[in-house]
């Protein structure tokens, strides 16, 4: 407030602050002299952050003044099962009108060029802060090799996805044409990324090992296995980062996002444990994800397990789990009679009860062919 005050005061009319519990540093601003600013009281995702502001942002361009338009996005919110609180500071109102000059300027604003050789970002990724914390630590040590790597598909090529997204970001070290690319794209003197690095035929390995011999050159791989069968050990020293299955919570925090519709008693809880509770009651996030740290044990921290599950019981329609949450991480029977665990064979047979597999899809015996699921921040300066 002092550098505020010190500076003239601020002079823009509106300022969205996108952050946890911002309301006393939004207090600030508007007693600083910004006339509209919008905030979080309470704590928010980023994700729900910024549906928030597409909702807000897209009632304004559509010439809707600025309180009309909070009250529209807030009511979006609200009907999306965001838990999260929105606050506006207001002393006069206010409309989006661009200038025509900007307008036409639009067409030649920044150029993406640089990231044209990546590929898009995994929806709904969860966790794997200290992964990612070290992968990035070893390419801002300037190691040559990094390896990351697990036996089992807990998200290898999704987290090489957003350490690509987190290093090419502008101002980054690998920001930027031609610094980052996935292989078979190339990244001279820059940073090359390779997936699934054991599947490399004799002359791909060559083409990497090229890019390794370049001065400046960075390679990220990711693998099946330890730094022991790396083929580039006699170039440069592996630095290996292991990915570990999905911490108890960050699997409860996918298995949220991927969510159509907010949780209810009903899901969650059985009818002997609700105390009174209504069963069509909405969870709290922070409720919700508690009741769900034990049986999302039941996937195994594998994303894709929750992935796949989640979205095959929206397809049904998301009906009422009945607390039998662990019933989604297990297929039907199939055509050969065998059961299993989603996308990673088979498995112990689940418990001999009343499975809410059935009631959910009002047969006793069926088939169900589960597609095979897709493998699946510290900044880097």
């Amino acid at each position: 407030q002092t550098y505020l005050q010190v500076g003239g005061g601020a002079r823009c009319p509106f300022l969205f602050l996108s952050a946890c519990e911002s309301e006393q540093l939004a207090r600030v601003f508007f007693t600083c002299g910004v006339k509209n600013v919008v905030f979080c009281p309470t704590e928010v995702q980023d994700s729900r952050a910024r549906r928030f502001a597409c909702a807000l942002y897209g009632a304004m361009v559509k010439n809707l003044p600025l309180k009309m338009a909070f009250a529209q996005a807030s009511l979006v919110a609200k009907l999306v099962g965001d838990d999260a609180q929105y606050g506006l500071f207001s002393s006069e109102d206010l409309c989006y009108l661009p200038p025509l000059a900007l307008r036409k300027a639009t067409s030649t604003t920044v150029s993406w060029s640089g990231r044209q050789a990546l590929r898009r970002k995994v929806e709904d990724f969860v966790g794997r802060k200290d992964v990612i914390g070290g992968a990035l630590f070893y390419l801002n040590s300037n190691r040559s090799l990094v390896l990351l790597h697990c036996e089992e598909s807990l998200g290898r090529s999704a987290t090489l996805r957003e350490i690509a997204y987190l290093v090419t970001m502008p101002g980054r070290k690998f920001s930027g044409e031609n610094r980052c690319a996935f292989f078979p794209n190339q990244a001279p003197g820059g940073l090359l990324i390779v997936d699934d690095l054991e599947s490399l035929n004799q002359q791909e390995q060559e083409q990497v090992r090229s890019h390794l011999e370049t001065p400046g050159a960075q390679l990220l791989a990711a693998s099946r296995y330890a730094a022991s069968g790396c083929p580039f050990e006699d170039l440069c020293k592996t630095m290996s980062v292991q990915l570990s299955p999905l911490r108890d919570e960050e699997a409860a925090d996918l298995f949220l996002r991927r969510c159509r519709r907010p949780l209810r008693v009903e899901d969650l809880l059985p009818p002997q444990k609700r105390h009174g509770r209504g069963p069509k009651d909405v969870l709290g996030r922070a409720d919700a994800a508690e009741l769900l740290k034990h049986p999302i044990r039941a996937f195994k921290g594998v994303p894709g397990r929750i992935r796949k599950a989640v979205d095959n019981w929206a397809q049904r329609g998301s009906p009422a789990l009945q607390g039998d949450v662990e019933s989604l991480a297990w297929v039907l029977p199939n055509l050969h009679g065998t059961r299993g665990l989603l996308g990673g064979g088979g498995g112990p047979r689940p418990p001999k009860k009343t499975s809410v597999l059935t009631s959910l899809t009002g047969v006793g015996t069926a088939s169900v062919r589960a597609s095979s699921w897709h493998r699946g921040t510290t900044g880097l300066g």
